[in-house]
């Protein structure tokens, strides 16, 4: 994988989903516990991951895998995630 997002939607989805799918169902995050979690999984994923929490975060939530809540401050799953395995 190249450096940022891939620009191919079907495999940005799989990153996505990967990200996704390593975040605890039903837990709310704060900004700071959300983006821990994604620092951690980028350290996990290596040098081949080439993207900053933050923009992966906004990634999750573009693309409705993660849903804020109204004041902008807690994030969870969102029903992307919850739907159906094949996407």
């Amino acid at each position: 994988m190249g450096p940022g997002l891939p620009r191919k939607i079907s495999r940005r989805q799989l990153l996505l989903r990967a990200v996704a799918e390593s975040l605890d169902a039903g837990r709310l995050y704060t900004e700071l516990d959300l983006t821990a979690a994604l620092r951690d999984w980028l350290d996990d994923a290596g040098p081949q991951v080439t993207l900053d929490p933050v923009t992966l975060r906004r990634a999750l939530a573009d693309h409705a895998w993660l849903v804020r809540d109204d004041a902008g401050s807690v994030y969870r799953l969102g029903t992307r995630h919850e739907g159906s395995p094949s996407e």
